[in-house]
């Protein structure tokens, strides 16, 4: 009895973590059980690490103290104010604010913009080779032609 009363609460703690926000085309899991989202737009909280998956035409922001996993389709805007680290793909014509104290790591398969205005380091990434993107001026990367 003890063993399923246990499963029971696990499976309860699971799905309460789990957030799926806005519309079919966002998911959110973050580590406190709390993402603010509303559509297409999603904060992640101010403490606690989070993943947000957004299909595409999304506004994802990381504006607390945890690490921040983005992984978002073309349109896709970002931005990365918080003292932990942010980890993005992003699509075609996505772009990216890097301006906290985390790192900041960006994949783009497609062509996007990355500016990099924060204290962390900035990486950026292009195509499926993972070749290094093109600098477009002060603190601006890009993969494909400079905005």
């Amino acid at each position: 009895m003890a063993i399923g009363l246990r499963r029971l609460m696990c499976l309860a703690l699971l799905v309460s973590a789990t957030a799926t926000c806005g519309d079919d085309d966002v998911d959110a899991l973050c580590e406190d059980g709390h993402c603010a989202c509303e559509g297409d737009e999603c904060v992640c909280p101010s403490t606690g690490d989070c993943f947000i998956e957004c299909r595409a035409d999304c506004e994802l922001s990381c504006a607390g103290s945890g690490d921040c996993n983005f992984d978002c389709g073309e349109g896709c805007l970002v931005e990365c104010r918080s003292s932990g680290n942010c980890a993005v793909e992003v699509g075609e014509q996505g772009s990216v604010r890097c301006l906290g104290a985390g790192d900041c790591d960006v994949h783009c398969p497609g062509a996007c913009a990355v500016a990099c205005e924060g204290s962390g380091d900035c990486n950026v990434s292009c195509g499926e080779r993972a070749a290094d993107a093109r600098e477009c001026g002060d603190r601006l990367l890009a993969c494909g032609d400079c905005p």
